[in-house]
C-alpha cells in the first residue's frame, strides 16, 4: 500500500505543478503538444506489442521485423486499421480479409511440404 500512497502523491503533485505551467502555454500549443504525445505513445505501444506478440510466436527474429516494414506495409497496415475502427461493417471486411489471408497462407505453406502450426 505505500507505493500506491507514494505514487498518488507524486501524481497530484506532478498535477498541481501541471497546472500552474498550462496557464503560460498558449491552448492551441497544448492542443499540439497533447495530439504529439498521444501519438507518440500509442506508437511506442503499438511497436512493443507487436514484438511481444510476434516473439512468443517468432522468437529472436521478431524484433526486426517492424523495423523491416516497409513504407507500403506500413499504409495498408493503418488504413486497415482505421476501416476496422470506423464501422462494424469494416472491421467484418477487415477481420475476413486477415482470416482469408492466414488461411491462405496455411494452404501455401502445406503445399511447400512445411509443417503447419
Amino acid at each position: 500500500m505505500a507505493i500506491g500512497k507514494t505514487i498518488s502523491a507524486k501524481a497530484a503533485k506532478a498535477a498541481s505543478g501541471a497546472k500552474a505551467g498550462a496557464k503560460l502555454v498558449p491552448p492551441t500549443t497544448r492542443a499540439v503538444i497533447t495530439d504529439v504525445a498521444l501519438k507518440s505513445g500509442g506508437r511506442m505501444l503499438r511497436q512493443a506489442f507487436e514484438k511481444k506478440m510476434l516473439g512468443s510466436v517468432i522468437g529472436a527474429g521478431a524484433k526486426a521485423i517492424p523495423a523491416q516494414r516497409s513504407m507500403a506495409q506500413t499504409l495498408i497496415g493503418a488504413a486497415a486499421a482505421k476501416i476496422a475502427t470506423k464501422s462494424i461493417p469494416g472491421a467484418l471486411l477487415v477481420g475476413g480479409g486477415l482470416i482469408a489471408k492466414t488461411l491462405y497462407d496455411r494452404h501455401q505453406k502445406r503445399k511447400r511440404g512445411e509443417p503447419v502450426e
